[in-house]
């Protein structure tokens, strides 16, 4: 390291100065100093805990499979209303079963809360029902579950299904591509002749006269050739 004095005078080393001014010992108490403020973290050792899996809320196993039945029913029925008369065994049976797969604590005071929503028994009653289920605990197979909901329903749930999915050919996805775009245009056909005709019918009845195809056109908020496409079929 080099010190330069500008002013003039002769160069010195930086420790030629130190030496020649006799500061020797001040640069040994400020090497101290600035060692001193450096402060070493202590080393943290790896946890030999192992990490915590979190969990997710569908999988695979059995208890997904009930906790979405759980789900799937609720949801089935709050559409409609409430469960039919001719259902509600079934329904209070089969949510009994799987909030016990889930939680035995907790299964019957979770199944008097939907009764109370949905089905509509009384507490007697549900405790008959479910008497047998609070001693002894029903395995279903996935493929039994899905008859069952299947019954109940009116249909499979996706995650029970268990018919393996077909590999379409090149050709036969073709053809179903074009089978939709002409399910599509059909549709599209038959709501703008609806529209027309819609247009149509209320200008006559406004004006007591039958209107032009650009008064159609206007009123409908489609294009004159979409009018006239479906003119005579109006008309």
């Amino acid at each position: 390291m080099q010190a330069r004095f500008l002013a003039g005078g002769p160069k010195y080393e930086f420790e030629e100065l130190i030496n020649y001014l006799n500061l020797g010992s001040l640069r040994d108490k400020l090497k101290i100093k600035e060692e001193s403020t450096v402060v070493r973290l202590p080393h943290k050792p790896t946890s030999s805990k192992p990490r915590q899996k979190i969990q997710r809320r569908y999988g695979h196993n059995i208890k997904d499979w009930w906790f979405k039945c759980i789900n799937t029913v609720q949801i089935h029925f709050r559409k409609l209303g409430k469960v039919p008369k001719g259902k509600r065994d079934k329904t209070a049976f089969i949510l009994f079963v799987a909030f016990q797969h889930l939680n035995k604590e907790t299964a019957f005071e979770k199944l008097t809360k939907i009764n109370d929503e949905l089905i509509g028994f009384s507490l007697e009653e549900l405790e008959g029902l479910t008497k047998t289920a609070k001693i002894t605990t029903y395995n279903y197979r996935k493929e039994t579950l899905a008859e069952y909901l299947e019954e109940l329903l009116g249909y499979c749930p996706e995650y029970l299904c268990t018919k393996p999915k077909i590999k379409l050919s090149s050709d036969e996805i073709r053809q179903r591509q074009s089978e939709a775009a002409k399910c599509t245009a059909a549709k599209k056909r038959n709501n703008s002749q609806e529209i027309v005709a819609k247009a149509i019918k209320q200008l006559t009845k406004e004006t007591g006269r039958k209107p032009t195809q650009r008064q159609v056109a206007e009123r409908a908020g489609v294009g004159l050739r979409t009018v006239k496409r479906y003119w005579f079929c109006q008309v």
